[in-house]
């Protein structure tokens, strides 16, 4: 099986080359240009911080007719305001370097239609359970504490990180988070590539 992973931020593809060498590329995915069809593209919290319709646009062009798309992703639910979602956008953005959600306030319904445009049939959609979006794992604590005995610069982060995590507090029923798998449908529609 071949596998290509795209991470645009150089710092995390150096870890990334690391592990899979030739097989990761180091650029923005609406950029990649593969030499031949892809059978699938899976994403995870990635596509809520780029333009919907080209995201799907390209990965129909990339994708074999018949192709799959999955993806988990965060999105907002029918209580957000477009003001919470830019400020809350914005806010987590300044503080983590990366933000919590889309500036816009798209609902799962919009994402959805958006996903019919661009030619994508649903084989699968499903809301996870409440606490996925926007809240850490649960703390393996004897593993954290031997980690930041092994390097006492955690402890800071993760005191930093709880902090900043207080500023940036996820209002209750704003976000939700949802399991997507679907399929191209035909040939690929919308821009060319």
């Amino acid at each position: 099986m071949d596998v290509t992973a795209i991470e645009p931020d150089p710092v995390l593809f150096d870890r990334l080359n690391s592990r899979l060498g030739v097989a990761a590329r180091c650029e923005q995915f609406l950029d990649h240009r593969p030499a031949a069809p892809y059978d699938a593209v899976v994403a995870e919290s990635v596509f809520f911080q780029m333009n919907l319709a080209d995201v799907f646009a390209h990965t129909r062009a990339i994708l074999r007719p018949g192709g799959y798309l999955a993806f988990v992703e965060a999105v907002w639910t029918e209580s957000v305001d477009a003001a919470t979602s830019r400020q809350l956008h914005e806010t987590t953005e300044q503080l983590f370097g990366i933000a919590v959600g889309s500036r816009e306030p798209m609902t799962w319904r919009d994402w959805s239609r958006q996903l019919t445009r661009s030619g994508f049939e649903t084989v699968h959609a499903e809301l996870l359970p409440r606490g996925s979006a926007g809240h850490p794992p649960t703390a393996n604590w004897p593993a954290s504490i031997a980690a930041m005995m092994r390097d006492p610069r955690l402890a800071l982060w993760s005191v930093r990180y709880r902090a900043r995590k207080r500023i940036a507090r996820m209002p209750p029923g704003m976000q939700e988070s949802r399991i997507f798998l679907g399929r191209s449908m035909g040939e690929s529609v919308g821009r060319a590539m």
